[in-house]
């Protein structure tokens, strides 16, 4: 048996009226009760940004069964699940690239896109691009399209920060669930501070770069 987080059996001995209550995980703020950290969950879990940091402790970053603390958006019906465990690989890789961002100067420039690469390249993300499948619903492949320097890809970022962020105009990638369980493929577009969502068609194959799904996204960009 597992409990509170641990992770070695323990052997227990039961009477036939006694009563297991197993609580899970639980995140240890012991150490950082003198900052006076933001909780919810009855404070059990510290309240975070979009990239994992602490909202009322900035540069207080947080990783694995923490980052529930970030609940992302849920435009569907169904609420993102970034906590699974195994998808703390790419929110640690998404976290660790901000972090070098804002406190290294370690931001890279994005990578330039030909103007007929955008949709096919989104649409191959939305098909095979492990960080959006297994983060359904919280990470999203970005590509901005500034009328000066032209489309270029800026990676995964959380789709909560790119819905609320400034910028240039862009396009969001995200795969998401329905209120029905229906895995559809999802495109965000930002344009002079507005964000409207664009659900494209599901596809029973997964298979989201269809013919009809390039129709839909150029649609989109245009």
């Amino acid at each position: 048996m597992l409990a509170n987080g641990t992770s070695s059996p323990a052997t227990l001995e039961l009477e036939a009226d006694e009563v297991i209550v197993a609580t899970g995980f639980r995140t240890p703020l012991e150490p950082f009760e003198e900052l006076g950290l933001a909780t919810i969950a009855d404070g059990r879990i510290p309240a975070q940004t979009p990239f994992w940091e602490s909202v009322s402790s900035p540069g207080v970053y947080f990783a694995g069964n923490a980052t529930q603390g970030a609940p992302g958006i849920s435009t569907h019906g169904a609420a993102a699940s970034s906590t699974a465990v195994n998808g703390f690989r790419y929110n640690a890789r998404v976290l660790a690239h901000h972090i070098a961002a804002a406190h290294f100067a370690g931001r890279a420039d994005g990578r330039p896109l030909g103007p007929d690469a955008v949709v096919p390249f989104l649409l191959e993300e939305l098909t095979a691009a492990p960080e959006l499948w297994i983060q359904k619903g919280y990470l999203a492949r970005v590509v901005t399209l500034d009328p000066e320097q032209g489309a270029r890809d800026e990676g995964i970022e959380p789709l909560a920060h790119f819905v609320d962020a400034a910028g240039p105009p862009a396009l969001a990638a995200s795969v998401e669930v329905d209120a029905e369980g229906t895995i559809v493929p999802v495109v965000y577009r930002r344009h002079d501070g507005h964000v409207v969502e664009h659900v494209l068609p599901s596809d029973p194959l997964r298979r989201f770069d269809t013919p009809e799904h390039r129709a839909a996204l150029a649609a989109v960009l245009r």
